[in-house]
């Protein structure tokens, strides 16, 4: 298979996105469609990029991908994707890729990704992760 979906994340809203630079780290916040609200703490994080993020945003799939049976071209293009921008190509050479598509493969690290039903789509790298239930 070589990827793992979060679920219950079906078109939810993706709300809210915060950085802490200092750590690294990417704070996401849900709605989801039941009323609820969750948010997911990406903490170690490498390249990152968003795109298309507005008023609007619904979540198609979270994915996660990481350990030996993840398609690493696959990986490569997200992460290709990540450490560029609309201007610029990938600041990561290819030796970078490799270690980085190893420590995916050894599950030191993990591909967060976030396909859009409509608005928002997101690839992130990072190391640890933490879901919780936000409770108003």
């Amino acid at each position: 298979m070589g990827f793992e979906k979060l679920n219950g994340y079906h078109d939810a809203a993706l709300v809210c996105v915060g950085i802490e630079a200092a750590s690294n780290s990417l704070v996401l916040s849900f709605r989801l469609e039941d009323g609820t609200s969750k948010k997911i703490e990406l903490h170690g994080c490498g390249p990152f990029r968003m795109n298309d993020f507005g008023l609007r945003n619904v979540v198609s799939r979270l994915l996660l991908y990481r350990g030996g049976d993840v398609e690493l071209n696959e990986i490569e293009d997200h992460l290709k994707w990540a450490s560029s921008s609309s201007d610029s190509s990938s600041y990561l050479d290819k030796r970078k890729i490799e270690v980085t598509l190893e420590k995916i493969h050894r599950k030191e690290a993990t591909l967060f990704l976030l396909e859009p039903s409509w608005g928002a789509e997101m690839v992130v790298l990072f190391t640890e992760m933490k879901e919780e239930i936000l409770i108003f």
